[in-house]
């Protein structure tokens, strides 16, 4: 009896086929591409398309697209969207996954013997992954076709995770600030942020005496991820600031410490109207994107939360005020024009609709200071290179899920809306020497810059791109391009 049921040699082949339960094995985790798939899946953590493309660099993104779907539609992996803009898709192995992965393994011993008996039926395996083994590669190093990026991977992931005794561990000699009273409420824990506003008040913190930490909140996803990631790290992570600085070349690194926590509104709303009734707390922070500061009619006071950013603020204003509380400073970051004046009309529209009060909306005119911004500093944000990022975590020695790359020159432009609410913010940072600046008005500044950085490149991209250049770093090693552009600035822009 085979082990189908059906005797060898007896009944017809079609049968045979049909009934064999490996053959479906072989169809569903069969292919080039699917078992590197499951093996890179196997440890639970969830992947987007694009880190599992780094991990494979030789597959093609059509064929990795289909061998993601075929293992979805057999169940062996599954497909998570959140609700974001842009829409993250993350891709988690199963528990029918799971079981396959046990039978690769043993597939793959058994792979690994049969290829040592038998040297000329095919080339030996990486010992890190199922992939075969390149036929030069030198025995000593991964040289399949993974690159040997999940021998990396694993070797990153058993590395310890950044916390404070990790820290303490590894010797670190930088300012550390561990315990202190949440006096900022940020809406945003993205990489923007934590490069630029979380940057200035750690420096506070260390040359100003400032003693204020920063409670992160994630400001419309369902998924915990984001908040995890933080608090998994105790809220600490690496900054490292790139570029030019007076002529001369800047690499800094730093491990920022002025984050307390992270929230998830959807999941911690009853610990954020508690902590927004603080009386430490003393300013609001955001980056809710360019969409995020709008007004959304359908959004009631009962909800928990409410959908949108300031239906949210507002809500939360309004138990502070109930609590008896002062008033706080809001300095949004948001790209749009007078953000601070867009935020604050969204909230006493909220507050008009949902019959909050007319003293409650007084509060919320005289009590709060709703300042507009104007900010400037480029963040590419996380590194891409795993083979960088690991060598980056090598030599720091820590595993950081949070590691943030910035340029270094960063500018605030900060409305000075009521003098007397801003007089410590003006204090600390003076006291701290960051670039941020308490100005009247920040249209004018918000100006100069799109006509400095924008006039640039209009001006120098038609005929750049006419001599052959396709992106801007080239452009800027070209002597002409680069004359071109400095007369042009020098002499027609900045003057004006």
């Amino acid at each position: 009896m085979g082990m189908n049921g059906i005797e060898p040699g007896g009944g017809s082949q079609a049968a045979a086929e049909a009934t064999c339960p490996l053959k479906l094995a072989m169809e569903i985790a069969g292919g080039k591409w699917k078992s590197s798939i499951v093996c890179l899946l196997s440890d639970g953590t969830p992947r987007r398309f694009s880190e599992i493309r780094r991990v494979m660099p030789v597959v093609t993104n059509t064929m990795l697209s289909q061998s993601l779907k075929e293992l979805e539609s057999g169940h062996i992996i599954e497909r998570i969207q959140y609700n974001e803009m842009p829409v993250r898709v993350e891709y988690r192995i199963t528990q029918d996954g799971k079981e396959l992965q046990e039978a690769l393994n043993r597939l793959n011993r058994w792979s690994k013997a049969y290829m040592e008996k038998h040297p000329e039926c095919g080339t030996p395996l990486c010992g890190e992954c199922s992939f075969g083994r390149k036929e030069k590669a030198p025995r000593n190093e991964c040289g399949c076709q993974c690159g040997g990026q999940i021998r990396k991977d694993r070797r990153r992931t058993a590395m310890k995770l950044l916390n404070y005794e990790v820290l303490e561990e590894t010797g670190y000699k930088g300012f550390v600030l561990r315990q202190a009273p949440v006096k900022v409420l940020q809406f945003g824990e993205g990489n923007f942020l934590r490069a630029f506003a979380d940057a200035f008040f750690d420096l506070a913190n260390e040359k100003a005496g400032w003693n204020g930490k920063i409670a992160m909140v994630q400001p419309a996803s369902k998924s915990t991820s984001g908040r995890d990631r933080v608090n998994a790290q105790e809220g600490l992570y690496t900054l490292y600031l790139r570029g030019s600085e007076n002529g001369e070349k800047v690499d800094r690194k730093r491990v920022i410490s002025a984050a307390d926590r992270c929230y998830n509104t959807w999941e911690d709303w009853d610990a954020l109207r508690e902590l927004f009734c603080s009386p430490d707390l003393l300013y609001v922070t955001s980056n809710t994107t360019e969409a995020g500061i709008v007004y959304d009619p359908e959004c009631r006071p009962e909800d928990r939360p409410p959908a949108s950013f300031p239906a949210k603020v507002t809500a939360l204003l309004y138990e502070r005020f109930k609590a008896g509380m002062p008033g706080l400073v809001f300095l949004p970051c948001e790209l749009i024009d007078d953000n601070g004046k867009a935020l604050f009309t969204c909230i006493l529209k909220h507050a008009s609709d949902w019959d909050l009060g007319e003293g409650f909306a007084e509060w919320v005119r005289t009590e709060n200071v709703f300042c507009s911004t104007l900010v400037d500093r480029i963040v590419p944000g996380r590194v891409r290179d795993e083979a960088v990022l690991a060598q980056m975590e090598e030599e720091n020695g820590y595993r950081d899920e949070l590691l943030d790359v910035g340029e270094v020159f960063g500018v605030w432009y900060i409305e000075d809306a009521a003098p007397q609410k801003l007089e410590e913010l003006k204090e600390v940072f003076g006291k701290a020497g960051v670039n941020v600046h308490f100005v009247p008005d920040v249209v004018p500044y918000k100006k100069r810059k799109v006509r400095i950085l924008n006039g640039a490149h209009t001006g120098f991209v038609p005929g750049a791109y006419l001599a052959g250049f396709n992106i801007v770093r080239d452009c800027m090693h070209d002597e002409a391009v680069r004359g071109y552009m400095n007369r042009m600035l020098e002499e027609e822009v900045i003057p004006v």
